[in-house]
C-alpha cells in the first residue's frame, strides 16, 4: 500500500497501513474507506470538514481524489477558490469544488478533451467540468476517462 494510505471506519478512526501492505491484503470493513492523507494542511483540514458536515459528498470527493493519485502519485494539490486544486510540475491542470448540491470536478483545459458522449459541461473559453451529484456519478460520469486526459495534457 503506498505510503501516505490509511483506512477510515465508519467511526472516522485512522489506522495507517503498513508500508508494504497490499490492499488486496486489507481486510473488508463494510463502512471502510480507503483514502490518501493529504501533505497539505488547508487540504486536509478541508476534507475534515467535508467528513463531519457531510459524509456522502465526503465519500465521493476522497474517491475522485483517489482516482487523481492513483493515475499520477506525484501531482501536488493546494486550496484555492475555496477547493482543492491539483497540479504537476506547478501547472494546474483540475480541482474539486464542493457546491450545495453536486462536487463540480474542474478541468482547467477542458475544452481541448475528448468528450464523445458529452459529459462535460460548461461553455467557458478553456474550462470544463463535471458535476457529481452522487457516488454513483463517479462511474456514470467516467471521472477516470477526464482525469487521465487532464493529467496527460499537462505532463
Amino acid at each position: 500500500m503506498p505510503n501516505g494510505w490509511f483506512m477510515v471506519d465508519s467511526n472516522s478512526s485512522y489506522n495507517q497501513t503498513k508500508k508494504n501492505e497490499s490492499v488486496a491484503n486489507m481486510p473488508s470493513h463494510k463502512n471502510t474507506l480507503m483514502i490518501i492523507k493529504s501533505k497539505n494542511i488547508k487540504v486536509q483540514d478541508f476534507l475534515n470538514g467535508i467528513m463531519l458536515s457531510d459524509p456522502e459528498k465526503y465519500n465521493a470527493l476522497i474517491e475522485m481524489r483517489k482516482i487523481a493519485f492513483d493515475i499520477h502519485p506525484n501531482q501536488d494539490e493546494i486550496m484555492m477558490y475555496g477547493g482543492i486544486i491539483f497540479s504537476i510540475n506547478s501547472e494546474h491542470f483540475s480541482g474539486l469544488f464542493v457546491r450545495k448540491n453536486h462536487i463540480s470536478f474542474e478541468f482547467s483545459n477542458g475544452f481541448k478533451m475528448k468528450d464523445p458522449n458529452k459529459k462535460l459541461e460548461g461553455k467557458g473559453k478553456f474550462r470544463r467540468h463535471l458535476k457529481i451529484k452522487n457516488y454513483e456519478d463517479i462511474k456514470n460520469k467516467d471521472v477516470v476517462f477526464f482525469v487521465k486526459q487532464a493529467i496527460n495534457s499537462s505532463q
